[in-house]
């Protein structure tokens, strides 16, 4: 192993640890306001430096902005090491981000409202991204947002939608044309690795395309009743645990439940067995908690212990938002202390 390789699983496992603990969450669950979180977080945390300056007021949009901030910034502590496997990765993740501020701009669009994106518009991603995020603000329909994208590989995934992208369906259908060109650039990555390593990381892509791809078809049939052809254009089947077997008999079953009851029955079945069903959101989350946490611990490859340190990190700011919308609506302790996932370690 080289001193690169050496340098990212350490640096991946030293951040790692510098996790919150369990007396970190029960001090966040149980804050009387989102200040009180702030405060905690800026003090007693590795989330200091980030929040140093901040508000005492800060609205739930800035404290995540604030979070996302702080593991981009560990992200690209640990993808310096490795030019190879780190920065091609980080780049994927700025790509998802490209992807979800283009989603959060069309749904502004689509009411009627793109001069509502400035107020949610992240500044510092704009520093990091392909985007010219303030071009894309001052879009006012669906031509000027194409010429925002102009230069980038999204504005040709977009421009088909043009004349109808104010179908209620068009929104699924660009979020999934969009996704077919980050999982492009998804197998790019994955197949420049060799032997054992490539077996490992394609491992650990394929759970995380699993769970997206249950959310997918459970969605698709409950929400929108969509036929079978068209869920499996939504699904990405680049790197995945099930076999055709299992997606032909999930894509078959009549409704979402009975989906999942067959789901419940493939490579995840012990999966299925460990945790409850209480929400499919959550499941999924354990599922991978689960997976990462296991191989962050163990694994001797590199890339899957950054990966999964990736994941893990992007895990517990989640549980942080998730918290801090529950302080904000007034939720009780126990119900905000059901939300987070892998709290206990």
């Amino acid at each position: 192993m080289s001193f690169s390789q050496n340098a990212i699983m350490a640096k991946s496992r030293a951040l790692y640890g510098k996790r919150l603990k369990k007396e970190d969450y029960d001090s966040l669950i149980n804050a009387k306001s989102v200040n009180e979180i702030v405060a905690y977080l800026k003090a007693e945390t590795a989330y200091s430096e980030t929040f140093q300056n901040a508000n005492s007021d800060m609205s739930t949009t800035q404290v995540e902005e604030l979070l996302k901030i702080h593991i981009l910034k560990a992200f690209e502590k640990v993808s310096r090491y490795e030019i190879s496997a780190g920065q091609q990765f980080y780049k994927l993740i700025l790509m998802k981000n490209d992807i979800q501020q283009i989603l959060r701009f069309l749904q502004f669009l689509m009411v009627d409202k793109p001069e509502e994106y400035l107020k949610v518009l992240p500044p510092f991603f704009n520093k990091h991204s392909e985007l010219d995020l303030y071009k894309l603000a001052s879009a006012r329909s669906f031509g000027d947002m194409l010429t925002a994208l102009d230069s980038t590989p999204y504005q040709q995934v977009l421009k088909p939608f043009e004349g109808t992208f104010k179908d209620p369906r068009s929104y699924m259908r660009m979020e999934c044309a969009l996704d077919e060109k980050l999982w492009e650039v998804e197998k790019e990555i994955a197949e420049k690795y060799k032997g054992k390593e490539k077996k490992q990381v394609k491992e650990v892509i394929s759970y995380q395309n699993d769970m997206e791809n249950l959310i997918r078809i459970y969605r698709l049939k409950r929400l929108a009743n969509e036929e079978k052809a068209t869920i499996r254009r939504f699904l990405n089947l680049n790197y995945t645990n099930f076999t055709e077997k299992d997606i032909n008999s999930m894509l078959d079953a009549e409704t979402a439940r009975e989906a999942m009851q067959r789901a419940s029955q493939t490579y995840y079945k012990k999966h299925f067995l460990n945790h409850s069903f209480d929400s499919l959101e959550s499941f999924t989350r354990k599922i991978l908690y689960d997976k990462f946490h296991k191989e962050i611990r163990y694994s001797t490859d590199p890339v899957t212990v950054m990966i999964s340190y990736f994941y893990l990190a992007e895990n517990e700011v989640k549980n942080i938002i998730h918290i801090v919308e529950g302080v904000r609506y007034g939720m009780t302790p126990e119900a905000i202390g059901a939300l987070p996932i892998g709290t206990d370690c």
